[in-house]
């Protein structure tokens, strides 16, 4: 997890310093992993009272959750190409 926990400020890389194949897979397999255990736990379990106080549960609400995730997403990958 060496990549995850650099800090993206003062050059030290961060998330886009992964310079191997080996590294890149097992990112990857590690995400996986952990979305399919993130998965059967929000099947298995009603979420916290801190979340249903704080979140909305709507329609529009789930899309724009989605749509933010994948701003991120994007400016992780600009930054990597830039």
């Amino acid at each position: 997890f060496g990549y995850v926990l650099k800090s993206p400020f003062g050059g030290d890389g961060w998330i886009i310093s992964v310079n191997n194949l080996e590294d890149l897979v097992g990112g990857h397999i590690w995400l996986g992993f952990l979305c399919v255990v993130g998965g059967i736990w929000h099947i298995l379990t009603k979420p916290f009272a801190w979340a249903r106080r704080t979140f909305v549960w709507s329609g529009e609400a789930y899309l724009s959750y989605s749509l933010a995730a994948l701003s991120v997403m994007g400016l992780t990958a600009s930054v990597f190409v830039w």
